[in-house]
């Protein structure tokens, strides 16, 4: 028995020196895996997930949503506003385009018309012009056609003389010779009035009926020069008749 123990005790002692630093590293290795435990638990405590949140409340809900829509209806308020800003800028610009375009198709128009009253301004000075120097031909005609017919009076009148100096009667030459010299005197004085008729016309702004009282005259002093004419041919029939009355009177005498 005591062998027994004696061999057992120095045997236990064996294995407690063997066994000591197992149960150290198996200590330690609990030490740190429940260290690690701790910090894990408490890892996951931290990291735990949050509780559902609660459901918002109906009123609430509709607030948000009044809310919203409030502020949906400014923008599109401020937009509107912004869109009629815009269009009357440029219904503005618009109306002062218009306003600048009138004004410039006036400048236009009034210049046209300056333009076409002088054009016609010009117009009726070469209108002038042209009756003035068409009136002066007309009048230097009937002037000259006057002074043709005073000759024939003087010639006619020389002829009177020499047929009353032969005894010839010459009364109704005499007469027509001074119904003659009446009608030129007649167709001078009215020629005479032509010029001022004629710059009486021609100042007026109405030329065509201007010109009606110079067209009168110039008619009244052709008819008279015609009828001057008429009774200077009437006056040398009468002389051609006399003279030979006279002729045929001196033969029958002499024979």
């Amino acid at each position: 028995m005591k062998k027994f123990y004696s061999f057992l005790l120095p045997a236990i002692l064996f294995l407690s020196v063997v066994a000591l630093p197992g149960a150290f590293v198996n200590a330690e290795t609990e030490g740190t895996s429940n260290s690690t435990d701790t910090g894990t638990a408490s890892t996951n405590t931290g990291t735990m997930p949050d509780k559902p949140k609660p459901p918002i409340p109906p009123n609430v809900l509709q607030g948000i949503k009044k809310d919203g829509m409030k502020e949906k209806a400014s923008t599109i308020r401020t937009n509107v506003q912004e869109k009629k800003e815009e269009m009357k800028d440029k219904a503005s610009t618009t109306r002062a385009n218009i306003d600048a375009k009138r004004e410039e198709m006036k400048d236009r128009a009034s210049t046209t018309r300056a333009n076409m009253d002088a054009k016609r301004e010009e117009m009726k000075e070469k209108a002038r012009e042209h009756m003035r120097k068409f009136l002066g031909q007309i009048t230097e005609r009937l002037s000259a056609a006057i002074g043709r017919a005073e000759k024939l009076v003087e010639r006619i009148n020389s002829r009177i003389e020499k047929l009353k100096e032969r005894g010839v009667d010459t009364p109704e030459a005499e007469a027509f010779l001074a119904e003659a010299s009446g009608h030129i005197a007649e167709a001078k004085t009215l020629l005479s009035q032509i010029p001022g008729a004629v710059d009486t016309a021609v100042a007026s702004d109405e030329l065509r009926g201007a010109f009606e009282g110079v067209r009168s005259l110039i008619e009244k002093v052709k008819q008279e020069i015609k009828s001057a004419y008429g009774s200077i041919r009437k006056a040398v029939e009468s002389l051609k008749l006399s003279a030979d009355t006279e002729r045929h009177a001196t033969t029958s005498s002499d024979q």
